[in-house]
């Protein structure tokens, strides 16, 4: 029983988290808790989180640079897939 009483608090502390990555929502960052494996887990989620963030922006700067290009070329363009 104790390791489920150590789960459910995880748990409890994750789920925010969990809901905000399905709603892709990448701004939800977690403050340690001060006890090892929280922290540590808690550590690999900001991580990721920053990670997805990040790839979120870099993706949306190139579509935004395409359509630039797209709307403002004055001849048609050719896009190939290599």
């Amino acid at each position: 029983m104790v390791f489920i009483e150590r789960v459910n608090p995880a748990h409890a502390i994750v789920a925010p988290g969990v809901d905000a990555i399905h709603d892709r929502d990448f701004n939800v960052k977690f403050v340690e808790t001060g006890r090892y494996e929280m922290d540590k887990l808690i550590g690999v989620y900001n991580a990721m989180i920053d990670h997805l963030r990040n790839e979120r922006k870099l993706q949306q700067e190139q579509h935004y640079f395409l359509e630039k290009l797209v709307q403002t070329a004055p001849t048609g363009i050719i896009m190939l897939d290599p």
